[in-house]
């Protein structure tokens, strides 16, 4: 397990995991399940039979039919193939976190969203542990990313929330679909419609002839002067334009198209993400308030 500390404040030296869940991190949620349990904020059986429903799911996932314990969890949650485990943890959410009624009136009940808000807390904690690519929030899991990512993908998203933005925020949450997904990540669909998104804020935006020519019209508004954009930033946007067209998979590419990953696809939702953001306070008469 990393240091939280220096995970949180991005000094770690080791890579973020984005294909297991390893066994200290699923010792972490070991803990967190029997917390549960002692809390009162998750569906137990009667007597001993504390962990009857949580192994039912767990063996469910594993396809496991072998008898098993119910007064501790089964070890099978450390046999889990590592994508299984945040779909038992999605599953604990949506299926077995219930409200605590309190039969005392020295103690208030709880209710199911304070169980659902400390169990999403626990789970994003011990995610920030173990230095995994991935955080919870409304019961699944999306693919986080690098803090730099996440400050840009924020940024964008306030910027898309003006109404004149609308097919450019549709476009970028498509491409923020494909890269969070846990099990099909589709990182030639990101780079598509992460350009598609900034393609359709500069036609939103007023650059005329983008739909038809998108180097001619950008090149169009290049210049040095109030509300023109400086030529080497034009020759970078249009060069990330190309890479969508010659990327293998991507829009109009082939087999013989230049590299797509991850890395790639990350890089580019958070550069088509800044750009938007560049344009808008750019090309915008913005009367209310900084945005940011």
């Amino acid at each position: 397990m990393e240091d939280i500390f220096q995970i949180r404040n991005g000094i770690t030296d080791k890579p973020l995991i984005s294909n297991d869940f390893p066994k200290s991190a699923r010792i972490g949620l070991n803990f967190i399940i029997k917390n549960l349990v002692n809390l009162g904020y998750i569906k137990t059986g009667y007597g001993d039979f504390v962990y009857q429903y949580i192994n039912e799911e767990i063996h469910r996932l594993a396809r496991d039919l072998n008898a098993y314990q119910n007064d501790e969890l089964t070890s099978v949650i450390y046999n889990l193939s590592w994508d299984k485990v945040f779909q038992l943890m999605e599953r604990i959410f949506s299926n077995l976190l219930i409200a605590k009624e309190s039969y005392s009136m020295d103690e208030p009940d709880i209710p199911i969203e304070i169980v659902k808000e400390y169990y999403k807390k626990e789970i994003n904690n011990l995610l920030l542990e173990e230095n995994i690519d991935f955080y919870f929030d409304n019961g699944i899991f999306l693919r986080k990313g690098y803090l730099k990512t996440q400050q840009s993908i924020r940024n964008t998203m306030v910027v898309l929330s003006d109404p004149l933005l609308l097919d450019a925020k549709k476009h970028y949450l498509k491409s923020l679909k494909y890269f969070r997904s846990i099990e099909n990540p589709d990182y030639e669909n990101t780079i598509k419609e992460s350009v598609c998104s900034l393609e359709s804020a500069l036609l939103a935006l007023g650059v005329k002839g983008i739909e038809k020519n998108f180097e001619n019209a950008l090149r169009a508004i290049s210049g040095n002067q109030d509300r023109k954009i400086p030529a080497p930033i034009v020759e970078s946007i249009i060069k990330i334009f190309g890479y969508r067209n010659c990327g293998n998979g991507v829009a109009h590419g082939n087999s013989a198209g230049v590299k797509v990953s991850e890395k790639e696809a990350e890089l580019m939702l958070s550069l088509c993400g800044d750009y938007v953001t560049y344009f808008y306070s750019l090309l915008k008469t913005i009367n209310d308030e900084n945005l940011f």
